[in-house]
């Protein structure tokens, strides 16, 4: 494993507005200054981190998976369907669908 070793320093002078951006940007990517430089050295954009509401929605979609999973499960035993059910976490299906696609608008 090769240990890498930072030997150079810089001391960079901002103004306040580039400062507040500078800061505002690490912020919303969840990164420290000096990693965020780092990033755009090597030409890779630093991406926001996702909203907690996206997290929300995440866990409302694996938990509408285990229960898809639960009925197909059944299904195979039992060679019959829960409608009910599966029409239920269909709908929570296509309501998180829709959630997620305000997210990227």
């Amino acid at each position: 494993m090769k240990i890498r070793t930072r030997e150079r320093s810089l001391h960079l002078r901002l103004s306040e507005e580039e400062w507040k951006l500078l800061t505002d940007n690490c912020r919303k990517c969840g990164l420290k200054p000096q990693a965020y430089i780092h990033m755009l050295l090597k030409n890779v954009r630093p991406r926001e981190s996702p909203a907690e509401d996206f997290f929300e929605v995440l866990k409302e979609l694996r938990y509408i998976s285990v229960n898809l999973n639960q009925i197909a499960v059944k299904a195979n035993t039992i060679g019959f369907v829960d409608t009910k059910k599966y029409w239920e976490n269909a709908d929570a299906l296509s309501e998180i669908i829709s959630r997620l696609k305000d997210f990227m608008t």
